[in-house]
């Protein structure tokens, strides 16, 4: 009797911590994929708001990258690329016109907040927030653009199936 108790013991153990693994993989992977920018729900102070953006983001290891392609609004497409991990310390930038360094890190599976920098001053923070049903992508930001306006955009993309 005594050993079937410890194996269903064992097994509950056992349950509980491949249900933690899968919990930790999904959050990690929730922001993971394509997204392409939705203009009809983005909200873009001052505009005016890119053609197009579309956001890959995968992982690596402990690392989280993120591509992103803009067609901008004179037309002109821009590559950024950045790797980072959610650790609050800065991470270079590159390809943006507008920031050198991000610092992101996790509030819960799918929250980020983060700080973009240009020459080590805050330009702008940054809450980045995946939906329940993980189809939508929304981010939050303030700041200032390098022409020295204050912004205040939400941005929202859709999961690219």
């Amino acid at each position: 009797m005594s050993s079937r108790k410890f194996s269903f013991a064992r097994l509950f153990v056992i349950s509980l911590a491949l249900s933690g693994i899968a919990t930790h993989a999904t959050a990690e992977e929730s922001f993971h994929g394509t997204w392409v920018l939705n203009l009809e729900k983005s909200k873009f102070d001052p505009g005016p708001p890119p053609k197009s953006q579309t956001r890959t983001m995968s992982v690596e290891g402990d690392m989280q990258t993120t591509l992103i392609e803009t067609v901008n609004a004179k037309g002109e497409s821009t590559s950024s690329r950045s790797s980072y991990r959610f650790d609050g310390k800065d991470y270079p930038v590159e390809g943006s016109g507008e920031i050198d360094s991000i610092a992101f890190k996790k509030m819960d599976s799918n929250t980020s907040r983060g700080v973009l920098k240009r020459q080590g001053k805050v330009v702008a923070e940054v809450t980045r927030k995946v939906s329940a049903d993980g189809r939508t992508l929304t981010l939050t930001s303030k700041g200032t653009n390098p022409q020295g306006q204050p912004t205040n955009n939400v941005t929202v993309f859709d999961r690219k199936k």
